[in-house]
């Protein structure tokens, strides 16, 4: 548990750059080899107005900057994450009005590339994504469909091609959060919900998910699960919009509450990844930025 902490506000000196419009259901994930994290897509509220804007912006810390078109087109709700044996950024999906997308994307760092496959995780809404370092594979588990029924399938993409790995595992929902767990070495899963909110921890193996915990907070509405150095970080809203998130630290499969005077107010799509390179947390939802350095949240106010 981390106590004592002291809000600070961040500023960013001389920044009079462009900057995002504020945006919900975008994606937001770590790109190493440039530095920061990048941002991608969004609606002006979820599941109305995908935004048109299809360029792709850089947090590095201070300041936004736009660093090339988004290729593939204006969308929300698109799963992203980065590939850290192969250096590339991979994209599934996402949706545009009535329009859910089934296709794939890489990013090296200055070209969108896209890839077809004899079969992938098909037409999905709220669905999960997250890179498993061990194996070097894209996870993707669950999600819904607008028919109305969800998915327990868990798939992988290895760089051609995407696999059904099982069939099966925790139960089918929507909602969820997964991250890549440097201390479990492998990928973990929490929350969601279906016909009932989900407070379970699950670990994949490669072939199989097991159950490390039933016992998550109750307050983590829209879940976010985010590797810290070697540490594995909850995040969640608590039930309706009032108070402010709230941020745990996973220990094996035990959850202990982080102590911060502050932390992002809740929002509705926010997104959230992790800068290693400026060992960062940084969280971006309603048009602000918060950053978490391992003890404490911190908003970056920018000059406008």
């Amino acid at each position: 548990m981390v106590a004592n902490a002291v809000l600070l506000f961040v500023a960013a000196p001389n920044v009079r750059a462009q900057l995002p419009s504020v945006r919900a259901c975008h994606a937001l994930a770590s790109f190493p080899p440039s530095g920061g994290v990048v941002l991608i897509g969004g609606a002006r509220e979820c599941g109305v107005g995908v935004l048109p804007d299809t360029a792709m912006w850089r947090w590095d810390g201070r300041a936004w900057s736009v660093v090339g078109p988004f290729t593939p087109g204006a969308r929300e709700d698109a799963l992203v994450t980065f590939d850290s044996r192969r250096g590339r950024l991979v994209l599934y999906g996402g949706r545009n009005g009535p329009r859910v997308f089934t296709d794939t994307w890489e990013w090296d760092g200055r070209t969108w590339s896209s890839h077809q496959s004899a079969q992938n995780p098909g037409p999905l809404e709220h669905a999960a994504i997250a890179f498993d370092s061990a194996r070097g594979r894209v996870v993707v588990f669950g999600g819904g469909s607008r028919t109305g029924t969800r998915s327990a399938r868990t798939w992988e993409w290895d760089g051609r091609e995407w696999t059904v790995r099982a069939e099966a595992g925790p139960p089918a929902r929507v909602g969820h959060s997964m991250a890549w767990s440097p201390a479990h070495r492998a990928v973990l899963m929490y929350g969601g919900f279906a016909a009932r909110q989900f407070v379970d921890l699950w670990k994949w193996s490669g072939t199989a998910w097991a159950q490390l915990s039933d016992r998550g907070p109750a307050e983590t509405e829209g879940p976010s699960l985010v590797a810290f150095d070697r540490a594995l970080l909850l995040i969640g809203t608590p039930p309706g919009t009032t108070g402010s998130m709230r941020t745990w630290r996973i220990d094996d499969a035990t959850f202990d509450p982080v102590q911060s005077a502050m932390a992002p107010s809740p929002t509705v799509g926010p997104a959230v990844a992790y800068d290693a390179v400026r060992r960062r947390v940084v969280w971006y939802g309603g048009g602000t930025v918060w950053e978490f350095d391992g003890a404490q949240w911190a908003r970056v106010e920018l000059a406008r």
